[in-house]
């Protein structure tokens, strides 16, 4: 299954060179030590969220196969694309302080 917007949350997937299946269960999310931003967040799939320490985070190019997308109403479909606009903002600002950097 293809993809090329932001999955909803709920949605299960399989990451490159990660084992287990995926459970998306954010987006837009901070890495608060590197301040690198990432598409999604998400945890082991079908265990649920266990702890902080098991929640990985990816971006869309590493997804490897969509096994399943999430809920989508009018909201969620709302919240994706203004999702997508940041995460392209933010990408265009890292490239800018690398380069001026």
């Amino acid at each position: 299954m293809k993809y090329d917007s932001l999955l909803p949350i709920g949605s299960v997937v399989k990451v490159q060179d990660f084992d287990p299946l995926l459970l998306v269960i954010g987006s837009n999310v901070s890495d608060p030590v590197s301040g690198r931003v990432y598409d999604y967040c998400a945890c082991i799939y079908p265990a649920g969220y266990i702890s902080e320490d098991q929640i990985v985070s990816f971006d869309h190019a590493a997804i490897e196969e969509i096994y399943a997308v999430g809920y989508l109403d009018e909201e969620s479909r709302t919240f994706q694309h203004d999702a997508q606009e940041l995460n392209q903002y933010l990408r265009d600002s890292e490239k800018g302080e690398a380069e001026n950097g």
